[in-house]
């Protein structure tokens, strides 16, 4: 068992140092050690930076948003929801690939990052690919309603019908006053 343990703890580190290898490989920033990168603060620290981010890009202020990720990126390099964030700032300019490096570079991190998972089915381009990674988005988080919405509007747009009222009407149920969710199960109920 100690081995194993310890070949998980090997595997683990490999992972996060490829991850910040990436981050400071496409940022003009000096690299962290990854040892002083988990020797800093909670990661409620690095989600409040985030919603900065987040902030800054609904507001149009799309250099400072840069710039802000830069520097979140600087203290959280192997931060699943910092990669996230990266990877969706790489879609915003368009570049699908490098987005998509990120999102897997989260589960390389954190293999239960359902963000990340969501991101990978939106921008898969396959449907049938972004039918799986909902799918694990919803086998992690069972009780949010908006990933069952996903699910289900995909499938209907595949052509199964019964699959999709299945995680519509779960979505209905867990949100009964969200209208999104009620037009899309009659949708598919009347398809």
């Amino acid at each position: 068992d100690r081995d194993a343990g310890e070949a998980e703890l090997i595997r683990a580190t490999r992972a996060r140092e490829d991850v910040h290898r990436r981050v400071h490989a496409s940022l003009p920033i000096e690299p962290l050690r990854i040892e002083d990168a988990q020797a800093m603060s909670a990661p409620g620290t690095a989600r409040s930076r985030i919603g900065l981010v987040q902030f800054l890009h609904r507001s149009d202020r799309h250099a400072e948003e840069a710039l802000a990720l830069a520097e979140v990126m600087r203290a959280y390099p192997a931060h699943p929801v910092v990669l996230v964030e990266a990877g969706r700032l790489a879609l915003r300019r368009g570049d699908s690939a490098g987005a998509r490096g990120w999102f897997e570079g989260a589960l390389l991190v954190l293999p239960e990052c359902d963000q990340a998972m969501v991101e990978l089915a939106v921008e898969a381009g396959a449907m049938e690919e972004g039918v799986h990674w909902l799918q694990q988005a919803v086998d992690l988080r069972p009780m949010y309603p908006d990933y069952r919405v996903d699910l289900g509007t995909l499938l209907l747009d595949l052509g199964r019908g019964e699959d999709a009222i299945v995680h519509l009407r779960e979505a209905n149920a867990l949100a009964p006053t969200d209208s999104h969710a009620a037009m899309r199960l009659a949708t598919a109920c009347l398809s």
